[in-house]
């Protein structure tokens, strides 16, 4: 089933997600012309930002393939000069957002933690931080989840490398599981991307269904599958020892 198509709502007025800088007063998408005592770093980082926010927009438009160079400096209300500045091509734009959104999204989880809690409360907040991010930025969720897999080989590379990133935070949830029950069992890396693969279905068949904004309706299912996985469910576990 194709990706459903969506308008694009306003730019946003900060890009912080996206790796711009935060400077008081700065408006993002009016950058100041002339003398000014904005660093020229800051200035490229803003304009980094709108490009990868511009890219992640064109492409739930339009997605991957139809999308062009032309689509994104026509919303991020750059120049092509400036796009070249940044990026060799639109390949290494759209990974480079799909890096930002990893970025964003592995800090929402990691923030979500609090020192001291349960497992049970650090599987409950997590699975809310991830859905919560998803929901908030909807461009960088289709950019990661739907338009990465039509972005080549290399793209292919990064979202493995996402994969394996969020299976070794969720093995390290579940260690924190066997401290508190010491007699559940080690579990192979394999199960953990499985988890992963499987929480990311089930975000896409949301955005496939244009109801991405409801997607912390997913809370309850994802919490029972995590529980269940790692449980340590005798007959699992005996299949697992075998």
């Amino acid at each position: 089933m194709a990706t459903k198509k969506t308008t694009r709502a306003k730019p946003p007025k900060t890009l912080v997600h996206y790796g711009s800088p935060t400077i008081k007063n700065l408006d993002i998408w009016g950058l100041p012309r002339g003398k000014h005592s904005i660093a020229p770093g800051d200035i490229a980082r803003s304009q980094r930002a709108r490009l990868l926010y511009a890219i992640t927009a064109a492409v739930g438009e339009k997605g991957y393939s139809a999308t062009t160079i032309a689509d994104v400096v026509r919303i991020a209300k750059l120049s092509r000069t400036t796009f070249y500045q940044q990026f060799a091509d639109k390949e290494s734009c759209m990974i480079a957002a799909y890096e930002a959104a990893q970025f964003g999204l592995v800090r929402a989880v990691i923030d979500s933690q609090r020192a001291g809690s349960s497992w049970a409360e650090r599987l409950r907040d997590s699975t809310r931080a991830y859905l919560s991010y998803e929901r908030d930025y909807p461009e960088m969720t289709r950019a990661m989840l739907i338009e990465i897999n039509a972005a080549g080989l290399r793209a292919w590379e990064h979202r493995e490398a996402g994969y394996e990133r969020f299976a070794r935070m969720q093995k390290s949830l579940y260690d924190i599981a066997r401290q508190e029950r010491p007699t559940l069992p080690e579990l192979p890396d394999e199960v953990f991307i499985g988890m992963i693969a499987a929480t990311e279905e089930m975000v896409r068949s949301y955005i496939r269904a244009g109801k991405l904004h409801r997607v912390m309706e997913l809370e309850r299912p994802l919490l029972y599958m995590l529980e269940a996985l790692y449980s340590g469910a005798p007959q699992a576990v005996k299949v697992l020892r075998s």
